[in-house]
């Protein structure tokens, strides 16, 4: 952990604020993992934050399941989100991460990458929220926007995640920035500025025969 607070500290030219003791960030990050994140209101510091958005009135943590990705669809139609999208913007950083994908008899694993960058930044929206059963102590959380693939990720998947090249990241992140302009980043986008390497396959398990069949 300290290596990466140092090389975040590096590389971006940004102060680490509470790189964590106890939990470790991980490249391949999983639900409920610390993640380097940096938001619009504090855009020269990183901080740790929970993948896996708490929202703040949630009264039983136990029988919540993470939310991980949140529809641009869904941020557009509904005002909670909208407003969660207007007050807490962040990037999530992360050196790459790993997708999933059906090939005829076999499952594929893709590492995705920048092409050019080190990190890739991710699109999110954050929120506190105030763990009363020990001391009051506040959690950041956060969640990736997903929208609809472009043709280059579609060969992959049905969704992808709102990821950002220089130009984009600037728009996100400004703090005057309007519903609609943020809106135009949630959509779509042109993703050659991510590489696809293919890390590992395992062969999908036969169907059963039902004993239907007429052969």
């Amino acid at each position: 952990m300290a290596s990466q607070s140092w090389e975040l500290e590096t590389d971006l030219k940004v102060k680490v604020s509470n790189a964590p003791q106890l939990l470790a960030a991980k490249s391949d990050c999983a639900p409920t993992d610390l993640s380097a994140v940096i938001t619009h209101k504090s855009p020269r510091e990183i901080e740790y934050m929970r993948w896996g958005l708490i929202p703040a009135n949630t009264h039983n943590i136990a029988e919540l399941r993470p939310i991980t990705n949140i529809r641009s669809e869904t941020i557009a139609s509904s005002g909670k989100w909208q407003d969660i999208l207007m007050k807490s913007r962040c990037l999530n950083l992360l050196p790459s991460y790993y997708e999933w994908h059906d090939e005829g008899e076999f499952k594929v694993q893709y590492e995705v990458s920048h092409v050019s960058e080190k990190y890739v930044y991710f699109a999110g929206i954050w929120t506190t929220w105030i763990d009363r059963e020990n001391g009051n102590v506040p959690v950041n959380s956060f969640a990736i926007p997903t929208c609809e693939p472009d043709k280059n990720y579609s060969q992959i998947h049905t969704r992808m995640p709102v990821a950002f090249n220089k130009e984009q990241r600037r728009f996100w992140m400004h703090q005057k920035a309007s519903f609609q302009q943020l809106m135009g980043l949630l959509q779509s986008y042109d993703s050659t500025f991510l590489k696809f390497k293919e890390v590992g396959r395992k062969r999908l398990p036969k169907k059963k025969d039902d004993g239907n069949s007429l052969f």
